[in-house]
């Protein structure tokens, strides 16, 4: 579904910008990264792991919404955002990057899958190539400021 589709359907909603929302969630975002990489990863812990480096690309991409003045329900929408507002800035590897860690998150909270140690070191290599990418797009929009 396009983005302008879960506007039409109420799982995004348009909001005022929120600059403040915002800067707070990506100082979550890092703080979330910062206790990821602190970790040792294992096979007991690898589906943390994950949802974690989901979670924190997840923040930094609300940041972005709220900035824009939207507000979601919707993970798959974040996703949509990206594309609407941020293509060709963001590559399509890099959105389907990191729509394949949504889905593998949803996986693992709502079907119980199993991850693995691999399957964590993967995701935290995707995490460290994408987090400035999306960094850079909070820069640009002045997040920061």
């Amino acid at each position: 579904m396009r983005f302008e589709e879960y506007l039409a359907e109420g799982s995004v909603r348009k909001v005022s910008p929120d600059k403040n929302l915002a800067k707070s969630l990506l100082k979550i975002s890092a703080k979330r990264i910062k206790n990821i990489y602190a970790e040792k990863i294992t096979d007991d812990n690898s589906f943390q792991i994950i949802e974690n480096c989901y979670e924190a690309m997840r923040e930094i991409i609300d940041a972005l919404m709220s900035v824009k003045g939207y507000k979601t329900y919707s993970h798959e929408a974040s996703v949509e955002f990206l594309k609407a507002f941020f293509y060709p800035q963001l590559d399509t590897s890099t959105i389907n990057k990191i729509d394949r860690y949504r889905i593998l998150r949803n996986d693992i909270k709502y079907r119980g899958l199993l991850t693995t140690k691999i399957d964590a070191e993967i995701c935290l290599k995707d995490t460290k190539e994408i987090m400035p990418k999306l960094l850079e797009l909070a820069k640009k929009e002045k997040v920061f400021d």
